[in-house]
């Protein structure tokens, strides 16, 4: 896959201004607080149309000039760090509508199973951790299908070893359904981990973008 973006934004003191060309299916998305990570996702998902110059997947235009393409035809899915849910409906219905509006062919039992999602199913999101919300919002995003999927920080909330857990699954679902994957995250050791390029970012520019192909180039994006 291969996403091209131009993004120029000025708001209040913050100027984002980048040129970035995409090519690999799982990429992090490293830097400060403050330095423009929620800000390119959003952009990509065309949540900031005013901060966007060009957007392009596989050669689909998303936006340019005066075009935008509608967000339903893009098929990219941003998930914040506090999951967004509807508070009045179960686990289990929340997946199930997810399902039907998509007109998902995902198999229901097999997500709830892999994101041991089970002893949530009769819950509502007020009842359920900050970790258990964010496995269920990707559990969502994921019965959608999508082309590209954004996560903001949307694992932070889980422990080691119920993150280790979910991304080995994310990393299965990928591969079945070759979506990109742009993740922001303040620990470079589960990017270098899961990661095939890393983009850094910083006061809104690109810092530094490097492919993981390497089995040095973890330690030479570690050692900036």
């Amino acid at each position: 896959m291969s996403l091209q973006l131009k993004l120029n934004w000025l708001a209040s003191n913050f100027h984002l201004q980048l040129e970035l060309e995409l090519n690999n299916h799982w990429i992090g998305v490293y830097g400060q607080s403050g330095s423009g990570k929620t800000s390119l996702l959003k952009a990509i998902a065309g949540l900031l149309p005013a901060a966007t110059a060009f957007c392009s997947l596989d050669g689909e235009l998303w936006q340019h000039d005066c075009f935008q393409l509608a967000l339903s035809k893009r098929k990219a899915l941003y998930l914040a760090p506090d999951a967004v849910l509807m508070p009045h409906k179960t686990a289990l219905q929340q997946l199930q509508l997810a399902s039907h509006w998509s007109q998902s062919t995902v198999d229901l039992k097999q997500m709830i199973q892999d994101f041991e999602l089970e002893p949530l199913l009769a819950l509502y999101p007020s009842q359920l951790s900050s970790g258990q919300q964010q496995k269920l919002a990707l559990a969502q995003a994921l019965i959608a299908k999508p082309r590209l999927l954004l996560l903001d920080e949307a694992l932070a909330h889980l422990d080691h070893q119920q993150k280790a857990a979910v991304l080995q699954k994310l990393k299965l679902y990928q591969q079945q359904q070759g979506f990109m994957l742009l993740w922001v995250s303040h620990q470079m050791e589960d990017l270098c981990l899961y990661c095939e390029e890393i983009i850094w970012l910083k006061h809104g520019q690109l810092q530094r973008q490097q492919q993981l192909s390497s089995p040095h180039s973890n330690q030479l994006f570690y050692a900036i």
